[in-house]
C-alpha cells in the first residue's frame, strides 16, 4: 500500500503510472487497477516480499528461533502457544498427526486455521477435506481451534462466512475456540489465572475439563463485567469463578 500511494504522488498521469508498474512488475497493469486494486497490491507484495522478490532473504540455519524456544517464551509470557496450519498439502502437514505430536511436546496448546483460503464456495476439494480432517484431529487432541483471516494479504474476507455450506459444520468448533481464548485473555490479564499457568494446572485434571471451564466462562462473561474478575486470588476455584460471573450477569 505504501509503494502504491507513493507512486501515485510521483506520477501525475495514470497512464504513466500504469506503464511504470507494468515495467517494474513484469505484468500488464491497466489504469483501471490504479491506485490500489487487489491485483496491483498482490503483485507489488510478490515482487518485494515473497520468494524471488528483491526484498526476500532465503532463510537458513539460525534465521528463526526453534519451536521449543518460541513456545517457552510464549508460556513464560502467560500466553497460549498456537501451532499454525496452512492447508495440509505440504510434506509436513500430510503427516499432521506426527507434526502435532511434536508441536504439543514443545508446549503447543492450540491450533490456528485460516478457512478462507482452504475452500472454494460450492466446490469440494482436497484442501477442504484437509480442513475437516485437521479440525477433527484437533477435537480428538483437545486443542482449541483459533480461526480467522489473513489481514496482511489484500482481498481476504474481513469476517468468514460461517453460514456457508462449507464452514457451517465447523462453526461450533470455531466458536468454542473463541470462547476459550476470550476467557483466557481476561483471566490472564485481570488476575494471572490463564489457560497455561499454575492455577490451571492445579485446578484441572485434564485438558478436556480445562477446555470445558474456559469455554463456559467465555460464553457467559460479558465485557462490561470483566473488571469483576480483577480481585481473584490463586486459591479461587473454577466453580467460584463461574458462580461470580453468573451472579454479575
Amino acid at each position: 500500500s505504501a509503494y502504491a500511494r507513493k507512486a501515485l504522488e510521483i506520477f501525475e498521469k495514470r497512464e504513466e503510472l500504469a506503464s511504470c508498474w507494468s515495467e517494474k512488475l513484469g505484468m500488464e497493469i491497466t489504469t483501471s487497477q490504479l491506485p490500489e486494486s487487489r491485483n496491483l497490491l498482490n503483485a507489488i507484495r510478490a515482487k518485494t516480499m515473497k520468494r524471488g522478490g528483491v526484498g526476500y532473504v532465503q532463510p537458513g540455519k539460525g534465521s528463526f528461533p526453534r519451536m521449543a524456544d518460541t513456545n517457552s517464551f510464549i508460556l513464560a509470557s502467560g500466553g497460549i502457544p498456537v501451532h499454525t496450519w496452512l492447508d495440509g498439502t505440504s510434506d509436513g502437514e500430510q503427516a499432521i498427526e506426527e507434526l502435532l505430536e511434536v508441536a504439543m511436546s514443545t508446549g503447543a496448546a492450540a491450533i490456528n486455521v485460516i478457512p478462507d483460503r482452504n475452500y472454494t464456495p460450492g466446490a469440494s476439494s482436497v484442501k477442504l477435506e484437509n480442513l475437516y480432517h485437521v479440525v477433527e484431529l484437533a477435537e480428538k487432541l483437545h486443542l482449541p481451534v483459533v480461526e480467522g483471516t489473513e489481514m496482511n494479504s489484500p482481498g481476504q474476507k474481513f469476517v468468514d462466512d460461517f453460514a456457508s455450506k462449507e464452514l457451517e459444520p465447523l462453526a461450533p468448533v470455531f466458536l468454542k475456540g473463541a470462547h476459550i481464548v476470550y476467557a483466557h485473555s481476561v483471566l490472564q490479564r485481570k488476575c494471572g489465572l490463564g489457560y497455561t499457568g499454575d492455577w490451571a494446572r492445579k485446578n484441572f485434571e485434564n485438558v478436556a475439563g480445562k477446555n470445558k471451564f474456559f469455554e463456559q466462562l467465555g460464553s457467559s462473561l460479558q465485557p462490561k463485567h470483566e473488571d469483576s474478575l480483577s480481585d481473584l486470588s490463586q486459591d479461587v476455584t473454577a466453580r467460584e469463578i463461574l458462580d461470580k460471573v453468573t451472579s454479575d450477569a
